[in-house]
């Protein structure tokens, strides 16, 4: 009988050690997995607009997600994100060369920047307006015509 009973305490001893390594080493990976967050920092990834994109209307979508952000600024205006991350903005470009900037923002305070630039090219519709140079009849000024009929208008 004292043969059977040391060999049952041996055996509990034995699973009681790899139950406690077992332990252990969960608690390693879930702390592992838990510091990712601050080991990572924030990250943004863009949907649209794609850098050195060019558009030919003046209203565009800004959209992306970011990972690891408690704050989102474009352009150093604060932008709403969803609870998977996900955000969507309308932006009016202006003429030319555009650059918004993306300041992202961690809980422990860490920033992170990334710049956009898209150029806007609008495409001037031949059937509404006509661009002429003000060189005729002593003008001496730009001027646009309306296609069809109309008031012209003097800059």
């Amino acid at each position: 009988m004292k043969n059977t009973s040391f060999l049952v305490q041996n055996k509990l001893k034995r699973t009681g050690i790899i139950l406690g390594i077992l332990f252990a080493i969960f608690i390693v990976v879930y702390i592992f997995f838990r510091s990712l967050d601050f080991i990572q920092g924030p990250s943004l990834y863009l949907n649209e607009p794609k850098d050195g994109a060019v558009y030919k209307t003046s209203l565009i979508d800004v959209s992306g997600v970011v990972k690891n952000v408690s704050n989102i600024d474009l352009n150093g205006k604060q932008i709403s994100i969803n609870k998977n991350g996900f955000f969507n903005e309308k932006y009016i470009l202006a003429n030319g060369l555009n650059k918004i900037l993306f300041t992202i923002t961690d809980r422990f305070d860490r920033k992170t920047e990334k710049i956009v630039n898209i150029i806007l090219k609008p495409q001037i519709d031949s059937s509404t307006t006509e661009l002429r140079s003000g060189y005729e009849a002593g003008a001496d000024k730009t001027q646009i015509y309306p296609a069809k009929g109309g008031v012209n208008t003097d800059f």
